[in-house]
């Protein structure tokens, strides 16, 4: 009877190590998994008026275009350049960036944080499905003794992040490039950018802290257009435009804005196919299928920041000016554009949803 007491005394005590995640000489790894409960996208502080935008040399009553936003929703599918929803969460054969930060004292600022990963780099962090969580390689391990540590991810991890700058006293930035999509084809490739920035973490880990939520949210801006359907749409091209930027991850501000080669970046949408490249938007319009979204820099559109349509049974495109229009993070901005005058009244309709 007393042995077997005394079996029953040490795996109560194992049982309790174990759930302090405290084993002396079992470390275990810190794993990060995806909070779809409470994932929002990023909500915006102004609000996009309908604004309507006339042809550079044209009639103002012959062809409109106005820009209306809304924001994205992680409850949404909206299309494929946000790829992160409720259903199918963020993809598990895409990549995580993670940073992570040490410091002494609870809610310390960010000056007198610590890096604990690597000096302008990313710990990349993978889906494994056997643990359903994603694990940086290599194993990212609490330190030892007491304080507090603070993550930072991001993702997708892949070429459209030039560099990474994390270094001790201040969070991180991202440099980001939209990738060069000038071929039409190539568009439907563009995907969003999603951040997470948790809350800190204490340690000594115990098993609440092993596994970190992470938030995620939309930090790029979405373009779309939408027709009236008395025209037929030939081509879009945004020229002019920002593609390049930096992201402050901890601030969560975009900066540093410049245009690649120090040229004139240019994004095309052919439609060569109505039946497979359009789809209908609402009773009076169409829209390029939603592969055609444009994936962003959020930014106040440049001087020479132009949109070029091509409507069939014309000789020469419409040009838009849109210079000074925001791109907003976490927008998806639709750019409408209507012929006939009865429907300018809709341009200030408060709400526009798809059917």
């Amino acid at each position: 009877m007393i042995r077997v007491r005394n079996i029953s005394l040490i795996a109560c005590c194992l049982l309790a190590l174990q759930c302090t995640g405290r084993q002396e000489g079992m470390p275990q790894p810190i794993q990060f998994y995806l909070d779809q409960d409470f994932a929002q996208a990023t909500k915006s502080s102004l609000v996009l008026e309908p604004t309507p935008i006339f042809p550079e040399g044209e009639q103002m009553d012959t062809l409109w275009i106005a820009a209306v936003a809304r924001d994205m929703k992680t409850e949404e599918n909206l299309t494929k350049g946000v790829p992160y929803n409720s259903v199918t969460g963020f993809p598990t054969d895409k990549n995580l960036g993670v940073i992570a930060y040490t410091y002494e004292d609870e809610g310390a600022s960010s000056s007198l944080w610590e890096l604990y990963t690597e000096d302008d780099n990313s710990r990349t962090t993978s889906y494994v499905s056997d643990t359903g969580r994603w694990i940086p390689s290599p194993d990212l391990y609490y330190p030892s003794g007491e304080g507090y540590m603070r993550f930072f991810a991001f993702g997708p991890k892949d070429a459209s992040i030039t560099g990474v700058s994390a270094s001790a006293g201040a969070g991180p930035t991202l440099s980001y490039t939209v990738p060069d999509y000038t071929d039409p084809d190539n568009i439907f490739n563009q995907h969003g950018l999603l951040v997470a920035t948790p809350d800190e973490q204490s340690y000594p880990p115990n098993l609440g802290t092993i596994s970190v939520p992470l938030n995620m949210t939309h930090v790029l801006s979405g373009v779309r257009f939408a027709v009236d359907n008395v025209l037929k749409l030939i081509s879009i091209e945004v020229s002019g435009v920002y593609d390049q930027g930096k992201y402050d991850v901890l601030g969560g501000s975009w900066s540093n804005f410049n245009k690649s080669g120090g040229g004139s970046p240019s994004y095309n949408i052919s439609i060569s196919n109505y039946g497979t490249d359009m789809v209908v938007w609402n009773a009076v319009m169409d829209a390029p299928a939603p592969k055609h979204t444009l994936m962003m820099v959020p930014q106040l559109l440049p001087a020479g920041a132009r949109i070029t349509v091509q409507l069939d049974g014309e000789a020469t495109p419409r040009v838009f000016n849109v210079a000074g229009q925001i791109w907003e993070k976490g927008k998806e901005v639709t750019y409408i554009v209507v012929a006939r005058r009865e429907y300018v009244s809709l341009l200030t309709a408060e709400e526009w949803t798809w059917d």
